[in-house]
């Protein structure tokens, strides 16, 4: 071989070490940013459940001042709730049939 095959060889071989050195890198910083993002997916998935329930309890807390506050506020969460037994009448004729 002469000096220009071995120097384009020597080359070669260098780029090949620089492409794995830099393929190990970002398979690294690839499974770095899969497990943030694996953290992230259980984060939204618990704050999800977080905020259902707090519209939940919210929704209660409403019911209950509404009870508890004027005639006015009264009749209307008195209305919710006969929509609300009407809609499982409802339901529960359908599944009757």
């Amino acid at each position: 071989m002469d000096t220009r095959n071995l120097s384009s060889l020597s080359q070669l071989e260098s780029n090949v070490a620089k492409l794995l050195d830099e393929r190990q890198q970002l398979k690294e910083q690839l499974d770095s940013l899969q497990l943030v993002c694996e953290r992230q997916r259980k984060e939204m998935v618990r704050a999800h459940a977080e905020m259902t329930e707090l519209q939940k309890q919210y929704r209660l807390l409403r019911t209950a001042y509404a009870l508890a506050g004027n005639t006015e506020q009264r009749e209307a969460a008195k209305k919710q709730i006969t929509k609300l037994i009407e809609t499982i009448d409802k339901a529960l004729e359908y599944l009757a049939l």
